[in-house]
């Protein structure tokens, strides 16, 4: 239940930041997007909506366990699909990893207008 609310709270949270052009190299990302990237990949819920808070951007792509580039939702998503090892995952971190999905594909609807 705290999860959905989490979630809910990420959607409604009224985000005001003010930037000039969106440059979405990881080598210029800020703190919080870098936290946004990491809380997608284990599936943090509350890290995740505290980065979304703090206009992290959703579009930034870091490099994965396979080498591979991938922005927050691809990663969480990847991590939910094909998890490292091959290892089924919990159903509790199944379930973090698909809120965070739908979360940043709410956070990455609005990112632009809230946050630049």
């Amino acid at each position: 239940m705290n999860r959905v609310v989490l979630v809910l709270a990420l959607a409604l949270a009224a985000v005001s930041c003010s930037s000039s052009e969106p440059d979405h190299s990881p080598e210029n990302a800020s703190e919080p997007t870098r936290a946004l990237w990491e809380a997608a990949r284990t599936g943090d819920l509350e890290a995740l909506a505290t980065a979304v808070e703090q206009c992290a951007d959703p579009f930034v792509k870091f490099e994965g366990p396979d080498g591979e580039q991938y922005t927050a939702r691809e990663i969480a998503r990847a991590q939910r699909l094909d998890p490292p090892d091959n290892a089924p995952l919990p159903t509790e971190r199944t379930i973090a990893l698909q809120l965070a999905e739908g979360a940043l594909i709410q956070a990455e609807a609005r990112w632009e207008d809230a946050c630049t």
